[in-house]
């Protein structure tokens, strides 16, 4: 049988897709090569070569494929080690990649070594001429690494290069470990034949590799594209339809397999979703007890501060956070408004998640900007129907229907409250947005109508019909809830807040006005350093109108005539409380003393000290208990008593 026969039926029996530039290398070395070699005859030659044909036209992969040429080449030369190294993209030096030895594979020991470095001469002499380089011995010649030689037990070795559109690509190193070898004419010829077919081998793998690595590629770009396209189908869809921000984070979550969640600008989480309403762990990278957190902070920071549309977070162990987090900026005009977050949850992040992730965060930033819009619409409605209102337009048509458009009940119980400066000054005095803000806040409702006056900001605050559970009137709670709205705006010891009594419907508005406005008069006239600055109309009572009316020495001639020295010296306050108390009490003695502590007579016995130190008969007649009880609210609007005790 001839070579030709024996070489087709070799490679037909391995594979019958070879193609042609194969089978023709593979005859031409067949008519070429040594009729005997140090590994066998011709035929064992010709198998050799039609496995690493028949590996190459199976599409084996590039380390299977240099297992086999390392392991059919030492069989071929009878050396006991063989090893391969390819040239780095770029690059002079040359990568160990795989070996084989009468033990087995090498392939974790060469892959540590570079071959061709400065030292390296042996190397640079195969690269620099493309010939074989054959050294007898290595302990005696100057161009291996020495070191490695004796390191590796190599005595003799063979340098055959792998020749690939006329660069070295790569060398075939053969030697018999530690024993002097000799490499006769035939055993190079096959090296170099076998070498050639080597060469042409992995040029063809590494092509093969290098498409299916495109074909990867294109196929997850062209999957990206789908995602995003469906995304992009899925956004249009909620902004024509107006869909809440949960169904953008659902839909968010369906292309990304992962859970998902919106932040605005407060980190207030808007919206979170997982796929398909699977279980999932929390989102917790925003949680409250956790935004403290430095590298969490920093992190944050630096990418609002670098301008880049998404980054990868964590994990944070320290924290708690044991996944990576995808975060892209919510954005508009160069400020950062809110965060689009992706868990790494079941797979890892990839360029998919990213290009969601800021697609979603373009979305949310039109949502969020609508939504600003939206409520700077209502609060400028909301100003314009409670400036109306104060200045007593009533309930008239279009302004109920504007009232009902949003969402304002004009026949609901109120009370007018002004926030005022003392006159002159505006330092401490809030905004009508604010303000609004912050009552809303307070009292646990969606708005509070608010507007400026020339007096100060008024605020309309829903009251309740009657006293809560716990016995506080509808104006105590109002009282609480003003401070406590006011808190979150810092406070300000100079800021006044008077209270009018409750206003029922719209028509009754103008006169809750005034009543606040008086109690406003009443602060500003008569207030001193340790002054109430929270005032209601009923704590004044009727003398508030007198009080308006008169200027501030005229009061304070009134309460020191009334009173006489017993309001000025310590120890007679508790005759004034005592005074304080009767009054509060109906004029009753015996409820006074319960409201003091104290016995009855004890409150007879100061009432009448009261007598005779002014001159008042407080039991008994009607105009001296008008006069005290008028002194007594002018000491009290000074802050000299506090008749509350």
């Amino acid at each position: 049988m001839s070579p030709m026969s024996t070489v087709a039926e070799t490679i037909e029996q391995r594979d019958d897709t070879a193609p042609s530039e194969v089978r023709a290398l593979v005859e031409h070395l067949a008519l070429t090569a040594p009729s005997a070699g140090a590994g066998g005859g011709r035929a064992a030659v010709l198998a050799a070569f039609a496995d690493v044909a028949a590996a190459m036209t199976k599409g084996q992969n590039l380390d299977t494929l240099l297992g086999l040429v390392t392991a059919r080449l030492c069989s071929l030369t009878a050396v006991r080690r063989c090893t391969v190294f390819l040239r780095e993209p770029d690059g002079d030096a040359f990568h160990g990649m795989a070996g084989h030895t009468e033990h087995g594979n090498l392939n974790s020991t060469v892959r540590h070594l570079i071959a061709g470095t400065e030292a390296d001469q042996f190397t640079r002499e195969i690269v620099r001429t493309g010939e074989p380089v054959f050294i007898a011995d290595t302990r005696r010649d100057r161009r291996p690494v020495r070191s490695v030689m004796r390191r590796y037990g190599v005595r003799s070795i063979l340098g055959i290069p792998l020749i690939s559109q006329g660069t070295v690509s790569g060398i075939l190193y053969l030697d018999n470990e530690d024993q002097p070898h000799t490499f006769d004419a035939n055993t190079r010829a096959i090296a170099l034949a076998f070498a050639d077919l080597a060469s042409l081998a992995i040029t063809q793998t590494q092509a093969t590799t290098e498409l299916r690595r495109s074909l990867v590629t294109i196929a997850r770009q062209n999957e990206v594209l789908r995602r995003a396209t469906a995304l992009d189908e899925q956004l249009h869809k909620a902004a024509l339809s107006g869909a809440s921000m949960q169904a953008v984070a659902a839909a968010m979550a369906g292309q990304s397999g992962k859970p998902c969640a919106i932040y605005d600008r407060t980190l207030r989480c808007r919206a979170s979703a997982t796929p398909d309403d699977g279980p999932a762990p929390p989102m917790r990278l925003f949680d409250e007890d956790l935004r403290g957190h430095t590298a969490i902070r920093n992190a944050l920071e630096d990418l609002e501060a670098t301008g880049r549309d998404a980054a990868i977070l964590g994990p944070y162990r320290d924290a708690g956070l044991g996944h990576r987090y995808l975060v892209a900026p919510v954005r508009e005009d160069d400020q950062c408004v809110g965060y689009v977050v992706v868990m790494e949850f079941t797979a890892r992040l990839g360029a998919l998640d990213s290009h969601i992730a800021r697609r979603v965060a373009g979305h949310v930033s039109i949502e969020f900007a609508a939504e600003r819009r939206d409520a700077a619409t209502k609060r400028d409605g909301l100003a314009t129907i409670a400036r109306e209102l104060a200045h007593g337009a009533g309930a008239a048509g279009p302004l109920r229907r504007r009232a009902d458009y949003l969402g304002i009940d004009l026949d609901a119980d109120y009370a007018i409250c002004v926030v005022a400066t003392p006159a002159g000054s505006e330092a401490g005095l809030p905004s009508s947005r604010d303000l609004s803000a912050a009552l809303a806040s307070a009292a646990g409702v969606t708005d509070v109508l608010t507007t400026t006056v020339a007096e100060g900001v008024v605020a309309v605050m829903p009251v309740a019909a009657e006293d809560d559970p716990r016995g506080r009137t509808p104006i105590d709670t109002l009282k609480r809830t003003m401070r406590l709205g006011l808190g979150e705006l810092g406070g300000h010891a100079e800021r006044f807040v008077a209270l009018s009594t409750p206003c029922h419907g719209a028509s009754d508005f103008r006169r809750g006005l005034d009543e606040a406005l008086e109690v406003l008069r009443c602060q500003q006239l008569m207030s001193g350093p340790e002054s109430e600055r929270l005032l209601a109309a009923s704590d004044l009572g009727p003398g508030r109108m007198f009080l308006a009316a008169v200027g501030r020495e005229e009061a304070e001639r009134f309460a020191d005539d009334a009173l006489g020295p017993i309001s000025h010296e310590p120890g007679q306050l508790e005759h004034l409380r005592t005074l304080g108390a009767f009054f509060a009490s109906g004029n009753s003695i015996r409820r006074a003393a319960i409201l003091l502590d104290v016995h009855e007579n004890t409150v007879r016995y100061r009432l009448t000290k009261i007598q005779d130190d002014t001159g008042l008969h407080v039991v008994g007649n009607a105009e001296d208990q008008l006069t005290a009880q008028m002194a007594l609210l002018i000491r009290r609007l000074q802050g000299v008593l506090d008749t509350s005790r």
